[in-house]
């Protein structure tokens, strides 16, 4: 959706919602946008470019629709100064109604820890913050894990202006580019991100967490992906 051709398919979807609020007896509270650019091959070469082409897509859906209220969710890590953190979030504030953070872990440190900067931009600027947890089935992931070297196979390198990232089949050594060395493998557990197959165990855990979040002005409550 952040492509131009996503965005102007979600105005039309928002000017058809703002059109049902008007000629229907049931109103609609307002429109959700779950975009997440992350997930584009090329993003970890531009994160922040890519984040101004999220809030310019967030500003045109809204252009489109102005009348409905507008809430957005967002990764826990947009919260992280290396990640945008303030100053993304400062960038967004005009532009949405509200904020959903996809806290999606499963220790309660981190949960906290991560929902915060959210809380904090949602009280300085007056909007209403959820913090949102994951209840469908995650998978293990394995993870490769690369240092910087001068003698390597991974390498970021400049083609026509752009940066790309070359995977050669044995190390070698590259001018004019950035190289980084394999060094290992780890696993990262679906069980750290999801609460999925441990209900009980949320559901014990979603009080604790509304306690704790409710000092601040800006919370707005919990909120479950998948359950039932």
């Amino acid at each position: 959706a952040v492509l131009q051709q996503g965005q102007a398919s979600f105005a039309r979807m928002a000017v058809a919602y703002a059109a049902f609020n008007r000629s229907s007896g049931v109103k609609l509270d307002g429109m959700q946008l779950d975009v997440e650019p992350y997930l584009l091959p090329g993003y970890q070469l531009a994160p922040r470019r890519w984040q101004e082409i999220y809030i310019d897509m967030v500003k045109h859906i809204r252009t489109a629709a102005p009348q409905l209220d507008m809430d957005v969710a967002v990764p826990f890590w947009w919260g992280e100064a290396q990640n945008g953190g303030v100053d993304f979030l400062a960038e967004l504030a005009g532009a949405v109604n509200s904020l959903t953070v996809m806290d999606y872990r499963t220790d309660v440190a981190e949960i906290v820890r991560f929902a915060e900067p959210f809380l904090a931009w949602g009280q300085r600027h007056d909007k209403a913050v959820q913090v949102a947890l994951e209840v469908l089935p995650i998978a293990d992931e394995t993870r490769r894990h690369y240092y910087s070297a001068a003698r390597a196979e991974l390498w970021q390198v400049s083609l026509a202006g752009r940066d790309i990232l070359l995977l050669l089949d044995k190390p070698a050594s590259l001018e004019q580019a950035r190289g980084f060395k394999f060094q290992r493998t780890s696993l990262f557990l679906g069980s750290s991100v999801s609460f999925s197959g441990r209900k009980p165990e949320l559901m014990a855990l979603l009080p604790q967490l509304e306690s704790r979040f409710r000092g601040w002005t800006s919370f707005a409550g919990m909120a479950l992906h998948g359950i039932e």
